[in-house]
């Protein structure tokens, strides 16, 4: 079991608390505005609800549950439009990834913004 909570759970759960003093309940609002203002956590996103923006390097899953690196292709070098998933790395046969056999791409989820490091490193 999933050890989060979605957002409604979690502002409902502030919103149900027992009558708050005018003061807690400030600080139940800066609770709730700050829940609201929370980074989406990351999920799959199939297909059929949306594509990625053009040329943004996204984690793609096939049908076969395989996974990969990809970029969302619109137009080809002639600048003629077209949608095209262009696979940049994956650890399985490419053939697994070709949309007219079987390895149509299903979902997609942005990646993780890069490492930075923390202040302290010291290489």
């Amino acid at each position: 079991m999933s050890d989060l909570i979605s957002r409604k759970a979690a502002i409902d759960a502030i919103s149900s608390m027992f009558a708050p003093t005018p003061k807690q309940k400030d600080m139940i609002e800066d609770c709730l505005e700050i829940i609201e203002n929370l980074p989406s956590a990351q999920r799959w996103i199939p297909v059929s609800e949306r594509l990625p923006e053009a040329s943004v390097d996204v984690l793609v899953c096939n049908d076969d549950q395989k996974q990969a690196v990809a970029i969302m292709q619109t137009q080809d070098f002639y600048g003629y439009p077209m949608k095209e998933w262009n696979i940049k790395y994956c650890l399985y046969d490419c053939d697994v990834w070709d949309e007219d056999e079987n390895g149509k791409i299903v979902a997609w989820m942005p990646l993780p913004e890069p490492w930075e490091g923390e202040e302290n490193d010291s290489d």
